[in-house]
């Protein structure tokens, strides 16, 4: 799993660089293979355009005369023509070094100075980016690196995450887990989410059926109507760049982007493509095909779960949406799901249609299904402040299957019998705390310890055991 330094910093407030933080993890058991470093540029900002005219000596050049703050002036010629007077753009003047290698210089063109170069976004080595300039949001001040701005200096952490620990496959995750090691402050931004719904009620406007409930526990969705779908951000492609994901639009972009931070699989539907005003969570019948995303025809088997409407399957549950509702540039209302899947299920429909995705790899190692309407929020803010559109009041959600939480027995003499030293109960207490454990004394002298939904990989009290060592660290054993 590929992780930005700089968005984990968001959530932790560890003091440990990127090699620091590197070897920590690897410490404690959660090893890191590598780390990449990225966006090396030098000397380009942020700037604004005072003034556009014509090249004196070409029809197809403009001269613009930008600004980087105070009574800064710099005369460029630019061949691009999205742009116009006032916006924000990144202004690479002479000396710097661009994430290609490229110098820039002081040069003549055809008969006039150009100070430098305003940059596209594939010449700062930005993925998807339109031709022409990079134009910046417009409340970007001048004079800003352009690097610190773009959080394109970032160093990427190549996780190798234990099957087991699907807690750990999210910024959140890994940096609840910084946070326990290093016994640093965690940020959970999570906290900070608000919506604004309209007066318009969900209710009449979709429902949800569960036919399926042994494979589908939990299914949540909301409407956001009014959206307008476009390219995202410069800041999140980039984020999702970083991290090994395609920027498609802003509202997939949005469910790609929580997927990453919370761990927990989104997937939006265009609401006017489907049909009968409801939406069936179900077993696939045989002979039923579907058209996912990717073009392909896929044919589906007895157990596979299925997003249907009254036409028929929509997405293939846990693992991939249908092309039939997919969300496109003429859509204006979604239908944005956040569920839980039952695990052994989507491994299983991933393999038979050899169709691994980011979702299906999450679904199979056990997300936790009590953040499922935690995302549901995040995702909803995020829409509304990128595409626009309003949230409909209340959100729908089916629960079925509700897990009963976990009460394990623990006994402070089995740390020394499995690991052969003595820890004290209030480190032991301490150390079940910063992992987000509950722990109260019994009436028999022993603890009893709660796991948090989020680790679905702690069933017993060798599984308590093994997280005292991993925290006390292997090298005091």
């Amino acid at each position: 799993m590929l992780v930005s330094y700089n968005w984990l910093k968001e959530y932790t407030k560890t003091s440990l660089g990127p090699e620091g933080l590197a070897e920590s993890l690897t410490m404690a058991g959660i090893e890191v293979e590598d780390i990449i470093h990225t966006g090396e540029v030098e000397g380009v900002v942020t700037a604004q355009i005072l003034s556009i005219q014509r090249h004196p000596n070409a029809d197809r050049l403009t001269l613009c005369e930008v600004t980087t703050g105070g009574d800064s002036r710099y005369s460029i010629v630019c061949g691009a023509t999205n742009m116009k007077e006032g916006d924000r753009v990144a202004l690479a003047l002479h000396g710097a070094r661009l994430p290609d290698g490229v110098k820039i210089k002081r040069s003549k063109i055809r008969g006039v100075v150009s100070e430098g170069m305003m940059c596209s976004p594939t010449e700062l080595g930005l993925e998807g980016g339109d031709e022409g300039i990079l134009i910046l949001p417009e409340d970007t001040p001048p004079g800003r690196d352009i690097g610190e701005v773009l959080g394109l200096k970032d160093a990427v952490l190549d996780v190798a995450v234990m099957p087991n620990r699907a807690d750990l496959l999210s910024i959140r995750g890994l940096a609840r887990e910084i946070s326990a090691i290093t016994g640093e402050e965690f940020l959970d931004r999570t906290e900070d989410i608000r919506l604004r719904e309209s007066e318009e009620s969900v209710e009449g406007r979709i429902s949800v059926v569960i036919e399926a409930p042994e494979r589908c526990w939990r299914y949540t969705a909301r409407v956001i109507d009014g959206v307008k779908i476009g390219p995202s951000p410069v800041w999140l492609r980039r984020r999702l760049e970083v991290c090994g994901i395609r920027a498609i639009n802003n509202v997939v972009d949005i469910t790609n982007y929580v997927l990453l931070e919370l761990g927990q699989p989104l997937h939006a539907f265009d609401l006017k493509k489907l049909r009968g005003g409801r939406i069936i969570i179900r077993e696939a019948r045989e002979g039923e095909t579907i058209e996912t995303i990717d073009g392909t025809t896929r044919e589906l088997s007895k157990g596979m779960v299925v997003i249907a409407d009254d036409t028929g399957p929509q997405a293939i549950g846990g693992v991939m949406g249908g092309k039939a509702s997919e969300v496109d540039d003429t859509t204006t209302s979604i239908l944005l799901e956040s569920a839980w899947f039952e695990p052994s299920s989507i491994r299983k429909t991933s393999r038979t249609l050899g169709l691994v995705t980011e979702s299906s790899y999450r679904f199979e190692r056990r997300v936790d299904i009590e953040g499922v309407t935690t995302a549901l929020e995040r995702a909803s803010q995020l829409i509304v402040e990128i595409a626009g559109g309003k949230v409909l009041k209340g959100y729908i959600d089916v629960y079925p299957k509700r897990p009963e939480p976990l009460e394990l027995r623990f006994r402070a003499e089995s740390v020394e019998q499995m690991l052969g030293i003595k820890v004290d109960s209030d480190e032991i207490k301490g150390i079940f705390g910063r992992l987000g454990m509950e722990c109260r004394n019994s009436n028999e002298g022993s603890l009893v310890v709660s796991p948090p939904s989020y680790r679905a990989d702690i069933r017993c009290e060798a599984d308590l055991v093994e997280e005292i060592a991993r925290l006390k660290g292997y090298d005091n054993i």
